[in-house]
């Protein structure tokens, strides 16, 4: 018996290093070139995106500001940039290859995301943003509202452009968020309406901070909204997150512990 265990964790010890080696081309390409993943690179879409996520969770060990060095900048836009090839790749709704990202992905994801979608360089923001307005869901949409109550983002033409697309990306889940983050999205249009109210010049913002109303108003069409429940797998990792901004009185995240689940189905 103990030998069949040592085996068994030899094989796995293997596999690993073979997963490892597989995914060596990828972070070559997005730690060490400057040109974009090769085509060839996205081929295999099961391993691209094993791999390029993985190169995204290595990245948010450093990216922890929205100043992101330009060697893991450079980083950031050609990881995002693969994935977004990847759920473009003309498959009319992408959904196979945003599931697939949605099943490797975490909290650590969403925010070096978040801050690649509020960085000063526009690509950045653009591949940022773009990619994970595609991925985020109930399981990680908490990051994204974190940033939003960033004092820096009021700082900069560029952390305003910033605050939209992360107001956008929140929006992507209202429709179908959980409690937790349906009460957590209501106090942030509060705390957003009032950080706007007298501004100018920021029209594109209002609209889109409308638009997160209008989808969560959504759910009061339905006759069995996820805003009545939750569920204890789904929302693990934003009830065991810290937030770093969004714990003052003007705007605080709230997860409370989950006893039951009463949803079992996969996060939106």
């Amino acid at each position: 018996m103990i030998r069949f265990q040592y085996c068994i964790t030899l094989f796995f010890l293997f596999a690993s290093a073979v997963a490892q080696g597989q995914c060596d081309p990828y972070f070559r390409s997005v730690f060490e070139s400057n040109t974009a993943i090769s085509a060839e690179l996205l081929v295999n879409e099961d391993l691209a995106i094993e791999c390029l996520v993985q190169s995204l969770k290595r990245l948010s060990q450093n990216v922890v500001s929205p100043n992101i060095e330009e060697s893991k900048r450079g980083a950031l836009n050609r990881a995002s940039a693969a994935l977004l090839r990847i759920v473009d790749k003309g498959k009319m709704p992408p959904i196979d290859a945003i599931q697939k990202i949605r099943l490797k992905d975490d909290i650590s994801v969403a925010s070096v995301l978040s801050f690649g979608a509020r960085n000063e360089d526009r690509e950045t923001r653009l591949n940022s943003a773009g990619l994970l307005s595609n991925i985020i869901d109930n399981s990680t949409v908490c990051v994204p509202m974190d940033h939003l109550a960033d004092p820096e983002l009021l700082k900069s033409e560029w952390g305003i452009n910033g605050r939209a697309n992360l107001i956008a990306v929140v929006s992507v889940v209202a429709p179908w968020a959980y409690k937790s983050n349906y009460t957590n999205m209501k106090q942030l249009v509060d705390f957003l309406e009032k950080q706007l109210e007298g501004k100018e010049n920021i029209l594109e913002t209002k609209d889109i901070l409308n638009n997160l109303k209008a989808r969560l108003l959504y759910q009061d069409t339905l006759s069995n909204p996820n805003r009545n429940s939750d569920n204890s797998r789904i929302m693990e990792g934003c009830q065991k997150m810290q937030p770093k901004w969004a714990n003052t009185p003007q705007f605080k995240l709230n997860y409370p512990m989950i006893t039951k689940t009463t949803t079992e189905g996969e996060a939106q």
